[in-house]
């Protein structure tokens, strides 16, 4: 594959809902380089918040969403959690 055929393939985008300030910007940056995508990160400051935004939108719109224990069960009943893709 030439330079030009690898420029030209299509950038992903991973949406996270995460903490804020939980991520480095270093550690985003370097996963953007490696794997040639552009990450979002939509920030939330509680528990609470991160729900309200899952309810708004249904789960739907985020790739990764970190939560903790407690509201595991709770999101694979209404569906914001599926198996993840290894591929």
């Amino acid at each position: 594959m030439s330079h030009a055929e690898i420029s030209a393939a299509p950038v992903s985008k991973l949406v996270i809902l995460n903490w804020s300030e939980y991520i480095s910007s270093e550690i985003i940056r370097a996963f953007e380089k490696h794997y040639n995508t552009q990450v979002r990160q939509v920030y939330f400051e509680s528990d609470d918040e991160r729900d309200r935004l899952l309810l708004q939108t249904g789960g739907k719109g985020y790739d990764l969403i970190l939560i903790n224990g407690a509201s595991f069960n709770s999101y694979v009943k209404r569906g914001y959690i599926s198996p993840l893709d290894q591929s």
